[in-house]
């Protein structure tokens, strides 16, 4: 393939995996605007007819979307009355984990990290083919806690980072790429999925400012009134930049009532730093449920069954 420069106009043929590094067949590829190549092209084959300006205006922006997911799935899950772990326990005959890590895989993430605890050896054995990387979580500190087990493995990674909870089984692929769109989209440097519930109950609160940033994520127990009036919930599902996130870890505290290294101290440790925070709403709540008690997971089922 002939080198990029921005002020070539001459027509190529180019092969998508040359100019981009991914397959034609991956849902990336499926999103590219028209407008990044300037250029009709069919949507699914492996060459795409371009300038070599917009060639190169198109492997930027593929680029900007790679990212990393990082699934929490070290939890026992107490109220689950069960002494098995929480994403193992079944969900319309499969165990909770495997919803979030397909989801993740069909959402284009090109690295899966799982961060496991409570009965670890299970976990790696149950999902030993799905090509994830498994670190461990021992003790449980907090989620902050909980994704600092994988700086290591993102070191070097120059994408983004998508974090998922494992016992949110519903979630779909679309919605991750709706969150990574809008993370690149807004220049933000975390990005929260957040819904509105028809009741918010016990979730941390989304405050933001007059321009609609995210100032902090508050807990329900440590809100004020006014703040527990607020309808829009943390889902707990983020996406960042990967050098921030990684700095960002470094400067979590332990410092409340719990002892624990929470990840929503990521926001306020942005916003101190004067960088942009932004929420994306998820419209359907029931996507996005948590799965705490059997009861939920019951729920969750004739959820699946309806779609």
């Amino acid at each position: 393939m002939a080198h990029l420069r921005g002020n070539d106009k001459r027509i190529r043929i180019y092969k998508v995996k040359e100019i981009t590094g991914m397959k034609p067949q991956s849902n990336l590829w499926k999103q590219i605007p028209q407008q990044v190549a300037g250029v009709s092209y069919p949507p699914l084959c492996g060459i795409v007819q371009l300038t070599n300006s917009a060639a190169l205006r198109f492997r930027n922006w593929s680029f900007t979307k790679k990212f990393c997911a990082i699934i929490l799935a070290a939890g026992k899950g107490t109220r689950m009355k069960s002494d098995l772990a929480k994403v193992l326990h079944i969900l319309n005959g499969k165990p909770m984990l495997h919803y979030s890590l397909e989801a993740a895989k069909e959402a284009g993430a090109e690295k899966i990290v799982a961060v496991i605890g409570h009965q670890a050896d299970i976990v790696r054995e149950k999902f030993a083919d799905s090509g994830c990387i498994f670190v461990e979580q021992n003790p449980q500190l907090g989620t902050g806690h909980a994704v600092l087990q994988a700086k290591g493995v993102l070191s070097n990674y120059r994408g983004l980072t998508v974090i998922l909870c494992g016992d949110v089984p519903l979630l779909k692929p679309t919605t991750i790429e709706f969150l990574v769109d809008n993370h690149v989209a807004s220049r933000a440097v975390v990005s929260v999925l957040t819904t509105i519930p028809p009741l918010p109950h016990a979730y941390g609160r989304i405050v933001k400012d007059k321009k609609g940033d995210v100032l902090k994520i508050v807990e329900y127990k440590d809100a004020t009134n006014e703040e527990k009036k607020i309808g829009e919930i943390n889902t707990g599902i983020y996406c960042v930049n990967t050098k921030f996130l990684s700095l960002a870890l470094g400067k979590i505290t332990n410092n409340n009532k719990q002892k624990e290294y929470y990840l929503t101290d990521i926001v306020e440790i942005a916003c101190r730093e004067g960088r942009k925070v932004k929420s994306f709403i998820a419209s359907d709540y029931v996507e996005v449920m948590g799965i705490n008690t059997l009861e939920e997971l019951s729920s969750a089922e004739k959820y699946l069954r309806k779609i």
